[in-house]
């Protein structure tokens, strides 16, 4: 299915955006069918508005990716916007060069998408500035221009992909997975352990031993990121932005809650520890630790 052929999602489900602020930015976030959230963009900065979550688990549990889409044509944009956010993806968009060069000073993303024949700065130059300022994250080329001259071009300036439109929503999404696997190692296995703790991504099977332990949704998410950062100090606020897809403190103490039901499964019945508090910095799951 070509991206013309996303029909736009109900009133009633539809993410209400910020409006646009000086630099032109559209912060637009998460949201998918029964997920739900707003972010207003108030004097410069973010304001959490509203904020419920619902994870269907008829589709493979995946982290959520902070992704900049750098594009000015509005059916795209609109388009993809709801494609993401069926995926309980955070998005933010630029509709200009320039607007998605500070959008990318101005926060860290897991993945970067930008169409070549942007207002301001073209594709091409702003990828040459943002991979000045960052060798690493995946850049995503987007746009109608399909010949080997452009797609060259695009790849000697820092690209590490290339999708002429129109395009299938489903090899899009494929294709930024792939690139957010391969920019960051730690996403490889697909089981991962802790003692006798062991993580099935593929199977979303979690066992302690021989015992099977049954979690939510969002407790596994939270186990597969502690799992993928083990023995790492992990903040709240980073557990937050990885698992909810929340990017700056709220205040909710969700984090605190769901280590306390993951504790009361994995580690409690085990008479044992994996997950340590360590105070005024986070969480950390230890591959060994005393017993309680």
């Amino acid at each position: 299915m070509g991206y013309a052929a996303l029909s736009p999602k109900p009133a009633h489900a539809t993410p209400r955006p910020s409006r646009l602020n000086s630099n032109n930015l559209l912060i637009l976030t998460l949201g998918r069918k029964r997920t739900f959230a707003t972010v207003l963009l108030c004097n410069d900065s973010l304001r959490f508005a509203d904020y419920c979550c619902y994870i269907s688990l008829s589709k493979p549990l995946r982290l959520p990716m902070k992704i900049l889409l750098v594009e000015d044509e509005l059916k795209v944009v609109a388009a993809l916007k709801q494609g993401f956010e069926e995926e309980a993806h955070e998005v933010d968009i630029a509709f200009d060069g320039k607007a998605g060069h500070l959008m990318s000073l101005s926060k860290s993303y897991d993945i970067i998408i930008l169409d070549i024949g942007l207002p301001v700065l073209n594709g091409y130059e702003l990828c040459q500035l943002i991979r000045r300022r960052d060798a690493t994250v995946p850049v995503l080329m987007l746009t109608a221009l399909g010949t080997t001259d452009n797609k060259v071009e695009a790849l000697n300036m820092g690209a590490d992909d290339y999708v002429v439109k129109p395009f299938a929503f489903k090899e899009l999404l494929a294709r930024m997975h792939a690139l957010t696997r391969r920019a960051n190692p730690n996403y490889g296995p697909t089981e991962l352990q802790a003692a006798d703790l062991v993580l099935n991504t593929v199977t979303k099977v979690v066992r302690c031993g021989d015992t099977v332990v049954n979690l939510t949704a969002r407790e596994f998410a939270l186990l597969e990121l502690l799992l993928r950062h083990k023995n790492e100090v992990l903040s709240r606020v980073f557990i937050a932005e990885k698992v909810w897809a929340l990017t700056f403190d709220t205040g909710t103490n969700v984090v605190d809650v769901y280590i306390n039901y993951l504790r009361n499964k994995i580690d409690k019945p085990f008479g044992r520890r994996l997950i340590q508090t360590m105070v005024g910095m986070g969480y950390c799951l230890r591959d060994e630790a005393p017993a309680a």
